[in-house]
Order: C-alpha cells, then structure tokens, then sequence
C-alpha cells in the first residue's frame, strides 16, 4: 500500500510539473508573436510613413516646379502682347516728327532770319561748292538748330541733318530739299517695340525743287521718346516708283485730300491726274515726276 501511495504522489507531481512546463511553454511563444507583430507593424507603420514623406516631396518638388511655371509664364505672356504699330500708327509718329522738325526750323527762322544778312547765308558755287557768307551767323544759326533737334534725332546722324534743313532755308530754297512725310506708298518695313523701319516715295514737284524717289527712315524710341535714326533716299531712276491711283488717295497739298485722281496714258507712259483745289497734277507712274506738258494741258495754260 504503501508503495502504490508513494507512485500514485510521484505521477501526480511528474503530470503537474508537466502542465507547467506546457503552459510557460504557450505565454512565452504568444509574448514571442505580440513583440513580432508589434515590430512588424510598427516597421509598416514607418514604412507608410516614409513613404508618404517621399510622396509629400515629389509633391512639394511638383509644386514649386508648378510655380516656377506660374512665375515665369507671366513674362512669357507680357512678350507675346506687346502689341505691334498699325500702319496708321506708324506712319503718325514719322509724319509728326518729320513735321515738327520743319515747324522748328520754320520758327527759328521766323524768331532770327536778317533779311540783309542770312537770306544768301549759304550758297552753292561751280560744281556744287558750297559757301558760307557769314561764319558767325552760321554757328549761330547751327547750335540753335541742334539744341531743337536734339529731342527729335539721336547724336549720330543729328550734324548731317541739321546741315540739311540749315542749307535748305537760309538759301532762299524754303525748305523744298528736307523731307517732308508724303504718305504715298507707305510702308512699315520693319518694328518692335523699341525701333520702327519704313518707307515711303517723295514725288517731284511742278518748281522741280525736289527729286523724286524713295525714303527709308529708321527710328528708334529713347525714353518714351520716337528719334530719327537714320535717313536713305533712293532716286526714282536707281529705283523705279511704279505708283497707282491708290498710292495718292491720302496724299495731301497743303493739308488738303484729293477731289479726283484718275489714272492715263500718255505716250506710252502712265500718268495719275491728281486734283487739288481745281488744279490737276499729273504724275509720271514711274519716276514720280509732274510733266509740264500735261499740267498746262488740263490746267488750261501754255506749257
């Protein structure tokens, strides 16, 4: 008895220790997986989380990309409207120039002219030698001219322009040799917003003070401020004018329109009969000149 008591106490105490052992067996193994799954989340949890901080930073690097776009567009937008001179417009700024300088001209020598002294102030001798008669009045009338002119033609080409008006109308020529803005087959050659290419024809005229033939001006904008650049004239026989009625439908004499223009032949030739004030000009097509013979004809006198 007593040996089966003593078994029966050592198999219950081998079983218990067994139970124990099993169970701190399974609370270690779960502690095991909790941490895993701990660490494993808490490693996606980061991952995500440096996912979307990459995320974030493509986007913020998208975003200022977008606007360094938005930032320069502006610019690319303001280039693309400036907007470009009609040919109204263009014609305006060279024909309010050229008119001002010879409103200036005009008035410097209304405000200074001697008719004893400055009438023959500059002449031309043989061969086109030109004279000055009176140094003195010469520079006086040269550095009044400048100081006007200088608003209204840059530096560089202002000497040879200034000679031009002061030989033309302290001559006695009244100004017949300077450029006046015709408007006949007006032309912007060229333009952007700081400088303004065009051409034009200058007809002869009935005194034959004036040739005939082609301007190319080129001016340039200063301070908001339209200037002369540069000045080219091409002889109608170096460069055929090939004019039509159309070309004189806004060309003015003494500020005045056409009544009539109509287009001929004469000789072979073709003429625009130009009408102002009763008074028809007929003007050659091709070398801009007024013929004599026809003007007496339709204006009822002997040529």
């Amino acid at each position: 008895k007593l040996g089966c008591s003593l078994m029966r106490k050592y198999l219950f105490t081998l079983l218990a220790v067994v139970l124990l052992v099993a169970c701190g067996n399974t609370d270690d193994g779960q502690d095991e997986e909790v941490i895993e799954d701990k660490n494993g989340f808490e490693n996606v949890e980061n991952d995500e989380t440096n996912e979307q901080e990459a995320d974030n930073g493509d986007t913020n690097e998208s975003n200022n990309d977008d606007s360094e776009i938005e930032q320069e567009e502006p610019e690319e937008n303001e280039v693309e409207e400036i907007p470009l001179l009609t040919q109204g417009e263009a014609y305006n700024i060279v024909s309010e120039t050229l008119t001002t300088l010879r409103e200036e001209m005009e008035l410097i020598v209304e405000e200074n002219f001697d008719q004893d002294s400055d009438y023959f102030l500059v002449t031309f001798g043989d061969g086109g030698k030109r004279v000055i008669a009176d140094q003195e009045r010469y520079d006086f009338f040269y550095a009044l001219t400048d100081e006007r002119f200088s608003n209204y033609i840059v530096d560089d080409i202002r000497d040879d322009l200034v000679t031009i008006y002061i030989d033309n109308y302290l001559c006695s020529c009244h100004g017949f040799g300077i450029i006046d803005p015709s408007g006949i087959d007006f032309n912007v050659i060229e333009q952007d917003e700081r400088r303004l290419s065009v051409s034009f024809v200058q007809t002869g005229d009935e005194a034959g003070y004036k040739t005939s033939g082609t301007y190319f001006i080129d001016m340039i904008k200063e301070e908001d401020n339209w200037k002369l650049n540069a000045t080219q004239f091409k002889n109608s026989s170096d460069l055929p004018l090939n004019l039509t009625a159309a070309d004189f439908k806004d060309y003015k004499i003494n500020d005045e329109t056409p009544s009539s223009i109509e287009e001929i032949t004469h000789n072979g030739q073709t003429f625009i009969l130009v009408e102002y004030s009763n008074f028809i000009y007929p003007y050659n097509a091709v070398t801009g000149d007024i013929d004599g013979e026809l003007m007496a004809k339709y204006n009822g006198f002997d040529y």
